[in-house]
């Protein structure tokens, strides 16, 4: 297998939680409504998510207001906590209706989407037997969880060729065939929806497009690699005060800089060939305080930047030579992606409105409104020309946009089960891939003005998904209890205009 360079392997995990800013339980509450997502027999077990929170317990809120000072006498110390509670009390009953209110929609919620999940039917057609060892091995820990997915063997593309599934699943030894579970799968996934009907609204302007090219080939499926973020934890001396237990929601590497945030606005940065922790800092104490995404840049100069999209409304620019913020743009809602143009002077900001945007990345201006969406948006990317880019929807489509004339999109392209999730393009420009938040990435050839498209077909939840710099290597990580991995597909180059590949130019 093609050693895996960081930012291919790192860059999988920037992921954009659906609706983050309405689970404040974290990403392993928001798997509880996806039973559907497993291929293997239905779990029981504790829930969890791709993109795993350190606990299924929030985080302890930062204070709302500072410590008092220390005094000298017991006396004044009482005092001043007497007072301190009096006023934690006052704000407890001025915020506690909010958190309600959250709790419950949060709760309606995922009782629905259980309800609507419920795979406890497919268990008679998987055959009893296999059913009850798919509960033993569901409900055991994490440990167990790693040593029994360790013994699945990896699939080569030389197993695959062979007739073996590339995940690995023994579809022989189950009552049930791929193609009526996958069937079972479409049927059943429900795609969450803020705007009602935003995807029949949607579906109405997809343009046709022609599946069944040959782009990339599966090469190999590793266990190695595990779609599951943990803790990012405290390195004594190294964190600021209250980082002790960060729940990461995202995660992004170039070169060798990682930089981690958090749900409570937590910003972490490690140089990779550092050892410790280079910097961090809290983004905001406001509530919906989520880092949603982050993007490493380099400016025209040659400064190393990230920025981060939070769930305040905040996007913000850090230079990360000095370890400070650089700038900090505000807009009226929820930012969920923000995708900066190749020349550094546009911005694509996406978040909790059907319409995006498109700004000076210098100054935060709006040049234009982005309209044509019919939900909430929560990917972006530009293509390498400079000109196009793309935005996803949880109206399941991809929009296609010409920054030349923003009238309308050029294309809209749709998905099989849910909202679009993550968006990459190749370097050289050639393709462009979408991913859903499961079982299906499609590779669009842009050559053809994306009317032909490659469609990567599996079970489970997708952590996200990158292409290798040199464009030859695609990944995916998936996230399953039993099969969850990290996809390894090779570019197949000389495809003919049907999209059939003719020759390999590199070897395994």
């Amino acid at each position: 297998m093609t050693k895996l360079p960081p930012s291919s392997i790192f860059s999988l995990f920037p992921f954009v939680l659906p609706r983050p800013h309405l689970y404040p339980l974290g990403r392993s509450a928001i798997a509880a409504h996806r039973s559907a997502a497993s291929p293997a027999p239905p779990a029981r077990g504790r829930p969890e998510g791709t993109v795993r929170a350190a606990s299924s317990s929030p985080s302890p809120r930062p204070p709302l207001d500072p410590p008092p000072p220390c005094e000298a006498s017991s006396a004044s110390s009482s005092s001043s906590r007497a007072r301190g509670r009096a006023r934690g009390a006052r704000r407890a009953d001025l915020l506690t209706p909010r958190i309600r209110r959250r709790a419950d929609r949060i709760e309606d919620h995922i009782e629905e989407m259980e309800d609507d999940y419920d795979m406890d039917d497919t268990a008679d057609d998987m055959g009893e037997e296999n059913y009850e060892r798919g509960m033993r091995d569901s409900d055991s820990e994490d440990e167990e969880h790693g040593q029994s997915n360790d013994k699945i063997p990896d699939t080569s593309s030389a197993d695959a060729r062979k007739g073996k599934d590339i995940q690995g699943i023994p579809w022989e030894k189950l009552a049930i065939t791929r193609d009526k579970y996958r069937q079972t799968r479409l049927d059943q996934y429900k795609n969450y929806e803020n705007m009602p009907n935003s995807g029949e609204a949607a579906a109405k302007e997809c343009k046709p497009t022609e599946n069944g090219g040959m782009y990339y080939e599966f090469r190999r499926n590793t266990r190695s690699v595990k779609s599951t973020i943990l803790h990012f934890q405290k390195h004594p001396g190294s964190l600021l005060e209250g980082f002790s237990g960060t729940q990461v929601s995202t995660l992004s590497v170039k070169d060798n800089l990682l930089v981690a945030g958090g749900f409570q606005g937590e910003l972490i940065c490690k140089h990779l060939d550092r050892e410790g922790v280079s910097f961090c800092c809290r983004t905001t104490y406001d509530e919906n305080a989520i880092t949603n995404a982050v993007e490493i840049f380099n400016t025209t100069s040659g400064a190393v930047h990230f920025m981060a999209s939070n769930n305040d409304s905040g996007v913000r620019d850090y230079d990360m030579e000095r370890f400070q913020l650089y700038k900090h743009f505000q807009f009226e809602w929820p930012v969920n992606h923000t995708a900066l143009s190749p020349d550094r002077k546009l911005a694509v900001i996406v978040g909790d409105d059907p319409n995006g945007l498109l700004i000076d990345a210098n100054s935060g201006k709006t040049l234009h409104s982005l309209k044509g969406h019919f939900d909430y948006s929560f990917a972006s990317a530009w293509s390498p020309d400079g000109r196009t880019f793309a935005t996803g929807n949880q109206d399941k489509t991809c929009r296609i946009w010409d920054a030349r004339n923003l009238s309308k999109s050029l294309h809209v392209l749709r998905g099989n089960l849910g909202a679009i999730r993550s968006i990459r393009f190749t370097s050289d420009g050639q393709f462009m891939s979408m991913a859903e938040p499961a079982d299906f990435v499609h590779v669009f050839d842009v050559g053809s003005d994306y009317t032909r498209r490659q469609e990567l077909d599996f079970f489970g939840e997708i952590s996200g998904m990158s292409f290798s710099p040199d464009t030859d290597m695609l990944f995916v990580g998936v996230w399953d209890r039993t099969y969850g991995s990290l996809l390894q597909f090779g570019r197949l180059y000389n495809h003919s205009r049907s999209g059939r590949s003719l020759r390999m130019s590199r070897p395994e």
